[in-house]
């Protein structure tokens, strides 16, 4: 009786142990539990749709027309430097860049900007804090700094893109996915080269790296910082032929203390230039090319 009494008790400790180390399993990917994990990606991906639907948001740019140094008109007709769509006004003016400063110059009273008729005035670029807005009708445009070089960013908040997006095409969640990580800081001051979707390469702070395991082996990820998250552009071996050629974004929390973080490749967001042929997307960095596949995240969408 006492064997067996002893052996009960043997296979019961073993079955704790057991569901123990499934338990903490469970929690180094999940700090709550997958139900809930699921019921919150849901909402993510219910969020994503909502903020690519805004009027003003990255779904609605029809145009990005780079500017050179000097005047250069603007409208739909075909003689202009920067020819808009047919449906807008024929003449719009003439923009004039000159080291970095901008003028705007028309004769037209149908264009609003910044919610006065127009007339002829400097013209801030989003790099001096809040871009000057044009607007017609449904379309608004703007002057954007990229690098070095400047361009008029066009959108339409009846865009077919806007107006017809439900959903954006996800791998299926899994565990295995949301990965405990390092965040190691890089020294004060330090800065990253980074290149854009249009050739444009420009510095940035460089915030550090997160240090990661998958299948046995190290990786580490080069990390700036977007708001108040470390933010990071990767690629992996599904580019091109199940997602975005040009690799994905990721956003990872800040840790408050110590340094550890979680990397949740179910959220790796497509670039805009995965919806988009108007956007400028930074491309991921030489290091952070991932050599396996990630298939976890948003897939391509055209």
């Amino acid at each position: 009786m006492q064997i067996k009494s002893f052996g009960k008790i043997l296979a019961q400790i073993i079955v704790g142990i057991l569901l123990l180390t499934l338990t903490l399993s469970f929690s180094y990917n999940d700090p709550t539990n997958w139900s809930d994990y699921l019921l919150s990606f849901k909402e993510w991906k219910k969020e994503r749709v909502e903020n690519l639907k805004k009027p003003m948001g990255y779904l609605s740019m029809t145009g990005l027309y780079w500017l050179n140094e000097g005047a250069q008109s603007m409208g739909s007709d075909t003689d202009h430097d920067l020819v808009f769509p047919s449906e807008l006004p024929k003449d719009i003016g003439q923009l004039n860049l000159n080291n970095g400063k901008l003028f705007f110059e028309t004769e037209s009273s149908e264009i609003i900007i910044n919610g006065d008729s127009s007339s002829d005035q400097s013209i801030n670029s989003d790099a001096d804090g809040e871009a000057s807005m044009f607007n017609w009708n449904s379309h608004f445009w703007y002057v954007i700094k990229r690098g070095d070089q400047y361009g008029v960013r066009l959108k339409d908040t009846l865009a077919d893109a806007r107006m017809n997006i439900t959903d954006v095409p996800t791998y299926k969640p899994h565990q295995q996915w949301v990965i405990k990580g390092k965040f190691e800081a890089s020294t004060e001051n330090s800065k990253v080269s980074i290149t854009n979707k249009v050739g444009i390469t420009y510095d940035k702070d460089l915030a550090g790296s997160v240090v990661f395991q998958y299948d046995n082996e190290e990786h580490d990820l080069l990390a700036t910082t977007s708001g108040e998250r470390l933010f990071i552009v990767f690629a992996d071996l599904t580019n091109g032929t199940k997602t975005y050629g040009g690799g994905r974004f990721l956003y990872v929390d800040i840790p408050e203390k110590g340094n550890e973080v979680i990397l949740d490749f179910n959220r790796a967001e497509n670039p805009i230039c995965g919806f988009s042929d108007y956007a400028t997307c930074p491309l991921p960095r030489p290091e952070n090319f991932l050599p396996f596949e990630v298939d976890a995240g948003e897939k391509k969408v055209r």
